[in-house]
């Protein structure tokens, strides 16, 4: 049977869980992909065409076609350097995701062992190698930047951020978007193709400065995938660790 423990007791060693992309991340964020551009956020080349005025409405747009999407992914960490020291190497994840509306995802990481679940209400984050899963409730806000379901949500880019065209091109086009609310992540970068509108890539900056970027392979967009794929069974003997609300939200990704 499953054990259960209310809370992690001072000095416990966390679950040494993947980078979260969901802070995205995400992924997230748990957060984005390798670009092969250049990285949102620089400057327009001079002989760059612009942006049409309704790239945004065309991200939007694709994002409403969509009920969820799948993909390989590779995740990669740059963590901010802190006291004047180096900065540190980034970490490198790989695996498979899965997400649908509303607020459901699934993040597989087969070499470390570790999985993240969510059926829209509790999120599960299981480490095979420590035996422990801990659970807590999800709030819109954290899956918003942790799964970046706010690709699959049913309310509109520009409620919810500040939209900043970053790179305009005749393929691709990178926005910036940051959190009108407060929120556990200072932006999400996103690059997408300029005339259709679809996800290329993001990338997401949390509140100390830590980048979460991620590639994914073989993305298919459309119908949500089964319901089965959102739910967690705790394996026989793992300890289940009840954190409540609010998550392990104070951590930051590079911790």
């Amino acid at each position: 049977m499953p054990k259960t423990s209310a809370s992690i007791s001072a000095g416990r060693r966390p679950i040494a869980r993947p980078r979260r992309v969901w802070e995205a991340a995400l992924s997230a964020s748990v957060c984005g992909l390798f670009f092969a551009t250049a990285a949102c956020g620089d400057a327009p080349t001079p002989d760059a065409p612009p942006c049409p005025r309704d790239v945004v409405e065309r991200v939007q747009a694709w994002s409403d076609r969509i009920d969820g999407f799948e993909a390989d992914f590779e995740q990669t960490t740059w963590p901010v350097a802190f006291g004047g020291g180096p900065r540190p190497q980034p970490s490198v994840s790989r695996g498979h995701v899965w997400l649908a509306r509303p607020g459901r995802m699934r993040w597989e990481y087969p070499e470390s062992g570790a999985l993240i679940v969510s059926d829209g209400s509790v999120i599960w984050i299981y480490d095979r190698s420590a035996g422990e899963a801990q659970r807590f409730e999800a709030t819109a806000g954290y899956l918003d930047a942790a799964a970046l379901q706010f690709l699959v949500s049913r309310t509109r880019l520009e409620d919810r951020f500040e939209i900043r065209v970053a790179q305009c091109g005749a393929d691709e086009s990178d926005l910036e978007l940051r959190p009108k609310e407060a929120a556990s992540f200072d932006r999400v970068d996103l690059k997408v193709n300029t005339r259709s509108g679809a996800l290329i890539g993001t990338a997401l900056v949390d509140l100390l400065g830590n980048r979460t970027e991620m590639r994914f392979e073989g993305l298919a967009s459309g119908a949500a995938p089964p319901d089965a794929r959102f739910v967690f069974e705790v394996p026989e003997g793992v300890e289940v660790i009840e954190l409540g609300g609010a998550g392990p939200a104070a951590e930051r990704p590079g911790r």
